[in-house]
């Protein structure tokens, strides 16, 4: 009956509280879906649920609150109602309960600590025990469905051991992690090197793919023709032969490495035909491949006459003369 006389202070501490619990739990709810990976390594929710309980929390509004914002939260990352959407939130509703239970275990050995009520030594261990039980329950529900410290340790080596193996003595750094139940190691590791962000997935626990490799390279030529294209067709305007040719820097992966490491240099004539005077179309594509060199450094050529390519690696690109180019044609046409 002490609760019914609570004086103003005392109710509006309580509902201070209250209030200040409800907030915290909507935050922690959020971030168990929106928040870092290494944030579920613990399961929050059904910490949250032992502490409400204890501080006599209403269960069915935590419940309620809990299963609400992570079903939300879940709905806007997903952007829409799928599996794990209901996973997710059907684990939160499951870890809340079973440590709302835990926490009304913990609150009979407070009352018992306080001469409140006696608890038979049976009953006390059948509590620990099922306490024990449930927060291992919960503890491996979010870690099948969140990822755990272990899972992630493991991985973060294996990326570390492939990088060092794979890409030699190069300085990067692993700055992020994304955990996935569809990939091998179970974590999609984000790696900071030369600038870039480089994404690993794991293709078995070991192994891992450079998932946006081809993306790197594309946006980097695609800095390059912007940087190029108008020098590029202003050398072009001084050739009449040259002058419809479809000229470009391109990049190559030649060694194993993080970035591309081989420009290329593409001359593409598509409007040849028997007025054309090659010999003297040989002799200014040698002339604009001396000009480009000064715009930007390549170590491959790449000429295409029509239906014949000729390609021209970096040893060979000091040697190049209108000669040098006439003779690669006709060897490639002999060789037809």
């Amino acid at each position: 009956m002490s609760e019914i006389y609570l004086t103003k202070i005392e109710r509006k501490t309580i509902f201070t509280r209250s209030l200040i619990f409800v907030l915290v739990m909507f935050i922690i709810s959020d971030l168990t879906v929106t928040g870092p990976f290494w944030f579920n390594f613990i399961p929050w929710m059904y910490i949250v649920g032992t502490i409400g309980s204890i501080k006599k929390i209403d269960s069915a509004l935590m419940c309620i609150i809990g299963t609400f914002t992570v079903f939300a939260a879940s709905l806007i990352m997903q952007g829409e109602v799928n599996t794990e959407c209901l996973i997710s939130t059907v684990i939160t509703l499951i870890t809340l309960v079973l440590g709302i239970i835990t926490g009304k275990f913990i609150y009979e050995f407070i009352l018992e600590h306080r001469l409140v009520k006696y608890i038979k030594r049976s009953k006390k261990i059948i509590y620990i025990a099922l306490g024990v039980v449930m927060f291992l329950s919960s503890y491996v529900m979010v870690s099948l469905n969140s990822g755990d410290i272990i899972t992630y340790l493991k991985s973060r080596a294996n990326v570390k051991e492939y990088i060092d193996v794979t890409y030699g003595d190069v300085e990067y750094r692993i700055v992020d992690a994304n955990y996935s139940t569809y990939v091998a190691g179970k974590y999609i590791h984000e790696v900071q090197a030369e600038g870039h962000k480089i994404y690993f997935v794991p293709v078995t626990k070991t192994i891992f793919k450079d998932l946006n490799k081809d993306t790197r390279r594309l946006n980097l030529i695609r800095d390059i023709q912007d940087e190029t294209s108008l020098k590029i067709t202003d050398i072009q305007n001084k050739y009449s032969h040259i002058q419809d040719a479809y000229i470009r820097y391109t990049l190559e992966y030649g060694d194993v490495s993080f970035m591309p490491d081989i420009t290329v240099l593409g001359i593409d004539y598509k409007k040849i035909d028997e007025t054309t005077d090659l010999n003297k179309l040989y002799e200014q594509t040698d002339s604009v491949i001396t000009e480009l060199q000064n715009i930007k450094q390549f170590q491959k050529v790449v000429i295409t006459l029509q239906d014949k390519v000729l390609e021209i690696t970096n040893e060979n690109i000091a040697n190049i003369t209108p000669e040098y180019i006439k003779g690669g044609f006709e060897i490639e046409e002999i060789s037809e």
